[in-house]
This record gives C-alpha cells, structure tokens and sequence, in this order.
C-alpha cells in the first residue's frame, strides 16, 4: 500500500495510529483498547479532525497484528473507509462538543 492509494482531503487534519506493541504477558487485557482511546483523546484534544489506522483484514499469526485487531477499532467506532491488498484502511471523526453558556 502508498499513499497514491489512499485518498487524502488535504483541508483535513489527520492523525494516524500505526503500531501496538503489548507483551505477550499482558495480551488480552484490554491494554491495546485503553492505548487506542487514549491516542484518539490526544488527537481530540490537538484538533485533529479524522484518525486513521492500517490493521490487516486477515491475520495468520498474533505477530501480523502489530498494528492492532481490526476489531478492537471497529467496537471503539472506527469504520472501515479503504481495503487496500491485506490493509484495512480504518477512519474515526473526531467529535467537537462545544458548550454554550
């Protein structure tokens, strides 16, 4: 996969989450999911407008997932916006909530 491959909206700030590494001794625990909604309130908090992640569509082995389960990002709200060979392309908005006084 490249970028040629991707289509980008260049008026759009853009965060992307490209790797997870979780020991092996703590896999299953809800680690990776507690990483990923932290990176999201990161971006949120930067003023990015979209975050986007690459996990594979079909994993043979635990190691394939480095990138995170496809999974983990579709029950966090990711969408699936791109299948790219075995690359998921995977998207989530990021919400402004303003408050009025």
């Amino acid at each position: 996969m490249n970028n040629k491959e991707i289509y980008y909206d260049s008026e759009k700030k853009v965060g992307s989450i490209v790797c997870f590494v979780v020991d092996h001794n703590h896999r299953g625990k809800g680690i990776a999911t507690a990483l990923l909604n932290e990176a999201c309130k990161n971006f949120e908090n930067r003023g990015y407008d979209l975050i986007e992640a690459y996990p594979r569509t079909l994993v043979k082995n635990v190691a394939e997932n480095y990138h995170g389960p496809l999974n983990m990002y579709l029950k966090e709200g990711f969408v699936v916006s791109k299948v790219v060979d075995n690359m998921s392309v995977v998207t989530k908005k990021v919400l402004i909530i303003f408050f009025v006084q």
